[in-house]
């Protein structure tokens, strides 16, 4: 396992890892992350519905949308017909509700059957199927003192891990911080 700096020929201050032992905690990790229960799924609908939200590509709605008044107002002014009219705002409406349309639901059950079929395959992989799904899941992973310290996951997998994140947050022991600052708030002075 080469590091970053070493193939820069700029010297590496981390000490060699085995290849087996990486592999092992990097198929421990993905078993556990990208194991789905049905809770897990709907925050991944969720996180995908909000990100889709956001990129509406609204410029370009908006250019639809002054086009089919500009059609209309050549249909006032006699520069085109009615069946030209007609003909035009279908394809207009079409080209409109295909900017506005937001995937949501199928995008969000491929990145579940994605999430799914790695956890799943990954013990019957061999290494060179490994090296594959590693290869598709993430653009990078980070190894400091021997351990995988960071993954930054391709855009198809990051909704999983972003709700695999939220459920964590959300499921903390009765030691997270709401309990404590309550705790601090009610106790006397």
């Amino acid at each position: 396992m080469r590091c970053r700096s070493s193939r820069l020929h700029g010297g590496c201050t981390e000490p060699s890892v085995k290849k087996e032992t990486l592999e092992t905690q990097l198929g421990e990790w993905i078993k556990e992350v990208f194991r789905v229960t049905p809770k897990l799924e709907k925050l991944v609908v969720e996180i995908i519905d909000m990100d889709l939200g956001r990129k509406v590509d609204q410029n370009e709605a908006e250019k639809l949308r002054r086009q089919l008044r500009s059609v209309g107002k050549q249909l006032d002014a006699e520069i085109i017909d009615e069946e030209e009219f007609d003909q035009r705002v279908r394809v207009l409406k079409t080209k409109l509700a295909q900017a506005e349309q937001r995937p949501t639901k199928q995008v969000a059950l491929d990145a579940v059957r994605v999430a799914t079929s790695m956890a799943a395959a990954w013990d019957a992989a061999t290494l060179e199927q490994r090296q594959k799904l590693v290869a598709y899941a993430f653009d990078e992973i980070v190894v400091a003192d021997g351990w995988i310290s960071s993954v930054r996951p391709k855009k198809d997998i990051a909704p999983l891990l972003a709700a695999r994140v939220v459920d964590a947050v959300r499921c903390g022991g009765p030691d997270r911080n709401r309990t404590r600052y309550a705790q601090t708030a009610h106790s006397p002075s």
